[in-house]
């Protein structure tokens, strides 16, 4: 498995380069006393918007507030944990920790101010790295550690008011949740999960808080730690840049946590790339060792040893160095970002200009119990493009969740009155009137233009797919016929994802036609997604409706037949984004394109359709071709059909292939056909003369 898609496993949720972001359909508004300008992202407990703060004589600043989820806002768990994040992050006051500016509560939602970093985080970094198939300069992981550790540093030896040790542990080191800025400074995070010794929210015993790749083993088998579990979390971040693959990942999450649990690294530090010094990988060793009392004692100590390191080596690593190389990266986003800066700036200004009131945002509220009566166009009902939508029809039944770009598309095909009600991010049903701007008409706004585009007929499908695996494509292909629109996100050559307007092929509505649960069971899981952050399957899996297997399986499956309903278009037409993937968690597809045109040769197009394709050809010779680029193994072919290529002439015409081809024991007409029009769509064979017109 390729690091990216470990790392994309690990949690990480992406925007597709080079697409706008989708910010003119959300208008600032008042939170308290700070203007939300735009929601950046959203975690597990909270919601991050980029906000601003005014003060006198023109005064402005931009700032980050983190607010809890809504359905989160009466769990008093969170509440707790989100409230002991901002109290002990209040205290480290560091250069190399992201600083917070305040605690408090709107309306019953609690929030937290903190530093905008102008940046990326280490995640996005890595994984664009992966995609530039480039690497992070040796000299520079070094110096990211070395910045990350300078603020669990301070972390760890922070006292209180009355100089007594506070002894916060972080307990999420990961590269989510370390921040780059543009201009090179390197801040660690999210203290959301962090141990403090006066922390008023107490862990149950053997309870694991973080992210299983980046576990200690004492975190893992539920047995003290302290700020050397902090260290250990350091070291596998600095092996990933250097080795640009994930060092304790498996196929499950079981096997994750044994992997971490037996600490076997000494495999992983033999494969590292050459280049690099053995006195790193000795580093490397000391950091990840089982036993705490064989690592790093304190952060000061590691931080000296990376030191010492590029010392010896004659390296010396700057800030300036930093910021060099994430302009460099991240340039395309750079200047999206400024771009959209001066749209909000823009907005903000017009709105003081003409004195409008801003609007505030809206208590937070438990869904409500089926029966109760909805909300009504008088609450405005906040939303934003990372949310997750539900719609009831006139006939009850929900369909969702789904993002914002599929919810869209179903009103673009159905229209406006084909929703009844909606509910945004798991709140209260309410009339579409009450989500203003939503369903507003505006341009079509695609981003940037396709790197290639055209039509294609039914009997084009294969080929396209074939050619664009072939080349090994990466990005985002649109296919749209009528009112039917899909996306194919590939990755080096394999169709990876599919989305769909399709209503019928949305997980919940897939399941209960495959009769895999019933529809009581999937109203009823629905009902629970705000428990389980808006994802189906887990609520399916709480319930004991599913079994892993089972659901796995049927993911895999309800993306491949997405892409195999294409197939069975009339025809229609593509759109192909060089590099854009999707940020949505899934399932890969694992099955390569070349089986996929097989299949959907054998499943999706009818005998008349196969027939048409030789219609006027009859005549014409079938020549076989040398394949340059794949083997006919590739397309996973069945004995029966294996035994009918092999027959097939070098130079015969269609009918003397035919007449051949039938005598072979088990053929029959169809399957003739299908071999004959899947290896001449694949170019193992083509027509030698033209096309009938």
């Amino acid at each position: 498995m390729r690091f990216e898609k470990r790392l994309r496993a690990g949690g990480a949720r992406r925007q597709a380069p080079g697409r706008r972001p989708a910010v003119t359909k959300i208008r600032p508004r008042q939170f308290g006393k700070y203007l939300l300008l735009d929601q950046i992202g959203v975690g597990g407990m909270a919601e991050i918007w980029r906000a601003r703060q005014f003060g006198a004589a023109g005064f402005q600043k931009t700032l980050v507030i983190k607010k809890i989820l809504r359905h989160l806002a009466d769990n008093d768990e969170f509440v707790h944990m989100f409230i002991d994040e901002a109290k002990i992050a209040v205290s480290l006051q560091h250069a190399n920790v992201v600083q917070i500016y305040d605690l408090g509560s709107v309306q019953k939602e609690y929030f937290i101010a903190m530093e905008y970093v102008f940046g990326k985080d280490l995640l996005n970094l890595l994984i664009r790295c992966t995609h530039l198939r480039i690497r992070v300069p040796h000299k520079l992981a070094v110096f990211i550690i070395a910045e990350t550790l300078k603020g669990l540093e301070a972390a760890h030896n922070a006292v209180d008011s009355r100089g007594n040790p506070l002894r916060i542990i972080h307990r999420d080191v990961s590269p989510s949740n370390v921040l780059i800025g543009y201009d090179g400074d390197v801040k660690i995070g999210d203290f959301g999960v962090a141990k403090a010794r006066k922390r008023e929210s107490t862990t149950r015993s053997g309870t694991m808080k973080g992210k299983l790749g980046y576990m200690s083993p004492e975190q893992v088998t539920g047995g003290e730690i302290d700020t050397r579990a902090d260290l250990f979390s350091a070291g596998i971040m600095l092996y990933e840049m250097l080795a640009m693959n994930r060092l304790f990942h498996g196929k499950s999450e079981l096997e994750t946590l044994m992997m971490v649990r037996d600490c076997d690294v000494e495999a992983a530090l033999s494969k590292l790339p050459a280049g690099i010094s053995q006195t790193l990988v000795e580093i490397l060793r000391k950091a990840l060792a089982k036993d705490p009392r064989e690592r790093y004692q304190t952060a000061t100590e590691f931080i000296d040893a990376l030191l010492d390191h590029l010392f010896n080596e004659k390296q010396r690593v700057t800030v300036q160095d930093m910021g060099r190389f994430m302009k460099s990266v991240f340039a395309k986003e750079i200047e999206e970002e400024l771009d959209r800066q001066k749209v909000l700036d823009a907005e903000v200004d017009d709105m003081v200009a003409r004195g409008e009131p801003l609007r505030r945002e809206q208590p937070s509220t438990r869904p409500p119990i089926p029966g109760m009566p909805v909300g009504s166009a008088a609450d405005e009902v906040v939303w934003s493009p990372y949310s997750r939508f539900r719609v009831r029809d006139k006939d009850g039944v929900v369909y969702g969740p789904m993002g914002l770009n599929t919810l869209t598309e179903v009103v673009k095909r159905d229209g406006r009155d084909s929703v009844a009600l909606i509910s945004v991010d798991d709140g209260p049903w309410v009339t579409p009137d009450a989500v203003p701007a939503l369903f507003e008409d505006e341009p079509e706004d695609d981003g940037p233009p396709a790197d290639h585009q055209g039509r294609f007929e039914r009997a084009d499908f294969a080929r396209l797919l074939y050619r664009y695996a072939a080349c090994r494509a990466t990005g985002r292909m649109h296919f749209e016929n009528g009112t039917r629109r899909k996306e194919v996100f590939w990755r080096l050559g394999r169709p990876e994802y599919v989305t769909s307007n399709l209503r019928s092929e949305l997980l919940g509505e897939y399941l209960v036609q495959r009769r895999l649960i019933g529809r009581t069971t999937l109203n009823d899981a629905l009902k629970m997604l705000p428990d389980f952050h808006g994802r189906l399957g887990d609520a399916l899996l709480h319930r004991e409706a599913i079994t892993k297997h089972d659901l796995f399986n049927a993911l895999v499956e309800q993306v491949k037949t997405k892409l195999l309903e294409i197939f069975g278009w009339g025809g229609g037409s593509y759109a192909f984004h060089r590099g854009e993937t999707t940020t949505d968690q899934i399932v890969p597809l694992e099955t390569s394109a070349y089986a996929l045109v097989n299949e959907g040769v054998q499943r999706r197009l009818a005998f008349d359709d196969l027939k048409g394709h030789f219609q006027g050809r009859e005549h014409v010779p079938f020549v076989r071709l040398k394949h340059k680029v794949i083997a006919p193994d590739a397309l996973d072919l069945s004995p029966k059909q294996t035994r009918i290529w092999q027959a097939v002439g070098r130079r015969d015409s269609v009918l003397d292939q035919f007449g051949r081809l039938m005598s072979i024991p088990g053929a029959d007409e169809a399957a003739v056909y299908q071999v004959l029009f899947l290896m001449e769509r694949m170019e193992f064979a083509r027509f030698e003369g033209p096309a009938p017109g």
